[in-house]
């Protein structure tokens, strides 16, 4: 049996730029025993948000979240929120061993993501898409992100890849099972 073919938002939140990745047609591998022909993996379109940069911290990710919301109803032919079948949204993890990672958690960064994930998915489940948290370690394990931007490039014949949008990509493809 055929999985069904879906559109499927892929998003990398950032302190300053967050990462969207758009794709349509794709079939979701459920199982690596589930066999199917890949017509193209490729984003449709991606983008590269930028953060406000006045407000506190808690207005900017509700901003954040409508430009979010904006930027797809308004720039993609024929596809509005109410099309997509699924939206990934990449969760903080927390790595013991990961120096980044302890700044992040001491600094409160780690924290303002969490707010920042929250609040694109409360605006996308208000509009009744489905979205789920993906975890780093379960979509890239711990591949370094200049292999994860190598990869993301060789697999849709990219030249280069801006830094979130190649995290949004690759979480897309991730849920295709071909990264």
């Amino acid at each position: 049996m055929q999985p069904k073919s879906e559109i499927v938002l892929s998003v990398d939140p950032g302190l300053t730029h967050t990462g969207v990745a758009l794709f349509v047609n794709i079939r979701h591998r459920q199982s690596r025993s589930v066999p199917f022909q890949i017509t193209s993996c490729k984003p449709q379109k991606t983008w590269l948000l930028q953060l406000p940069v006045k407000g506190s911290w808690e207005s900017k990710c509700i901003r954040m979240s409508d430009l979010l919301v904006e930027t797809i109803n308004g720039n993609v032919d024929g596809i509005r929120l109410c099309s997509i079948d699924k939206c990934l949204i990449e969760s903080q993890q927390f790595w013991s061993a990961s120096s980044k990672s302890v700044a992040a958690t001491s600094s409160g960064n780690i924290f303002k993501l969490s707010v920042l994930c929250g609040c694109f998915f409360r605006a996308l489940v208000d509009r009744s898409v489905d979205c789920e948290f993906v975890s780093p370690g379960d979509w890239k394990g711990q591949t370094p992100k200049d292999v994860i931007e190598s990869r993301v490039c060789k697999i849709c014949n990219y030249s280069k890849v801006q830094d979130h949008v190649a995290d949004a990509i690759g979480i897309g493809l991730w849920y295709q099972g071909v990264l």
